[in-house]
């Protein structure tokens, strides 16, 4: 879902008083078609401003409104138009009804602010309001434009309806990637990503889930400045990772078939040799050449074992392919010192250290430990109310490959480094095993991000009780 705000330079509206000048008003707004006679109806006090705010227009909020003023209706098509005036200053009260959407200019309702003319707030379903009397030099024009999934259509579309603006665009993270930003950047278009889950919602926009609720969602979020946009990739970063994750999934694709293997021969009731009863054996060339010329099935043939084994050993070339390219990578300049630097910490070998920094690639984005924990998943929950603390279990936000792949670093860890080792013991007689590792995984955290931080490589770590 893409949001674009479009900002215009201030565009004057006419003045005057009486029911002229609203009239004027309500052209400026885009709303037209009013055939019948309009008639004096009621008005807004000051404090009561806000009712126009609500999702469907005045509401019950009606019954608070009082000061019999100069207002005007329209019969037909339900356009209440309310007007005040103050001492100090003016205020246009524009309401437009339910049915009268499709009136606005374009299709959709925008949004303009400058001091004494509307300010068009943005409606979705129910209704939508102006209200004047907002200092600002800029107006903001926000409406509802479908088109394909393409920047350059897009940007044509603004260069010809709106050629002096300045444009700001939003949307999701998802699997679309960072193409959409740079391809948006590439024709200047402001452009920042965000995480679902940290968009400002209602109950109502997460019961009621629409595009075009979601685009008023983040077209108001983009305007508040509640958007707090996730990190952008370098383009040369994104091929790097790919080929990591790549390499991870290709291993999960050969334990795949090797399991297929090894269930087939178990199902035809082969059993292996004693020769291979020794941890390593298995899927060694030895192993291989047995599977090839010596396994018999309980059919004449043997089809569906050399599919197999087929199988294991095109996936076998192709994941040492991707670790010759992995490690091609580990030796260029950009990241070769974090590199060396990485592997001096006990528990983390090639493999962790090229997925830390592909995936992270700039540490320099956390602040401080505590950042980067949250990153990494590795903090707990919590639910804190008055004077009632409560902490729960690992959060499950975070990034999945890199927080499972520290925690399964420090079981190696515990063996090595006997600080690490002192502190897994010490935490293991409070708690189970698997809940003491997540905390030394925790230290651990720490200690990647201070060996990157400082350039230094690591010392052996001290337990302190």
């Amino acid at each position: 879902m893409l949001f674009l705000t479009v900002l215009r330079t201030q565009q004057r509206t006419g003045g005057g008083n009486g029911a002229r000048a609203v009239a004027r008003l309500i052209g400026n707004a885009g709303i037209r078609h009013i055939r019948q006679p309009l008639q004096p109806v009621f008005g807004l006090d000051i404090h009561d401003l806000h009712a126009l705010g609500t999702a469907g227009g005045l509401g019950r909020q009606q019954r608070r409104m009082h000061q019999q003023s100069a207002g005007l209706v329209g019969q037909q098509r339900q356009l209440p138009v309310l007007r005040q005036r103050q001492d100090l200053h003016q205020r246009e009260l524009v309401a437009v009804g339910a049915g009268e959407l499709a009136a606005v200019r374009g299709g959709g309702v925008g949004t303009q602010r400058n001091p004494g003319h509307p300010a068009i707030l943005e409606g979705e379903q129910q209704a939508a309001a102006v209200i004047a009397g907002q200092a600002q030099k800029d107006h903001i024009l926000s409406r509802v434009h479908a088109q394909e999934a393409s920047a350059k259509v897009l940007f044509d579309f603004l260069s010809k309806n709106f050629p002096d603006g300045e444009y700001h665009a939003v949307y999701e993270s998802g699997f679309s990637g960072f193409s959409t930003y740079y391809q948006l950047k590439e024709y200047g278009i402001h452009c920042v990503v965000v995480h679902a889950a940290d968009v400002p919602s209602t109950q109502y926009e997460q019961v009621m889930k629409t595009d075009k609720i979601d685009a008023g969602k983040l077209a108001r979020a983009l305007r508040k400045g509640d958007i707090k946009p996730i990190y952008i990739r370098e383009r040369e970063n994104l091929d790097d990772r790919a080929v990591v994750r790549l390499r991870k999934t290709i291993q999960k694709q050969l334990s795949g078939y090797k399991t297929r293997v090894k269930h087939l021969l178990h199902t035809n009731g082969v059993k292996l040799p004693a020769r291979f009863d020794k941890p390593g054996t298995h899927w060694s060339r030895a192993f291989m050449n047995w599977l090839k010329d010596e396994v018999v099935l309980l059919s004449s043939t043997r089809l569906s074992l050399d599919l197999l084994i087929n199988q294991v050993e095109s996936i076998r070339k192709n994941l040492l392919e991707a670790t010759r390219v992995m490690r091609i990578l580990a030796a260029t300049d950009k990241y070769k010192a974090n590199y060396e630097l990485l592997l001096s910490i006990p528990g983390i070998g090639f493999n962790v250290a090229m997925c830390l920094l592909t995936e992270i690639y700039d540490f320099k984005r956390f602040g401080n430990e505590n950042c980067f924990a949250h990153y990494l998943g590795l903090v707990p929950t919590c639910h804190d109310t008055g004077d009632k603390h409560s902490t729960g279990g690992k959060t499950f936000r975070g990034n999945k490959l890199l927080g499972p792949m520290i925690i399964e670093a420090c079981w190696v860890a515990i063996h090595k480094d006997y600080g690490l080792s002192q502190a897994y013991c010490s935490y293991k007689q409070k708690m189970k095993p698997q809940l003491a590792i997540v905390k030394v995984a925790r230290k651990m955290s720490n200690i990647i991000f201070s060996v990157i931080k400082n350039g230094k490589k690591y010392e052996p770590y001290k337990w302190e009780e």
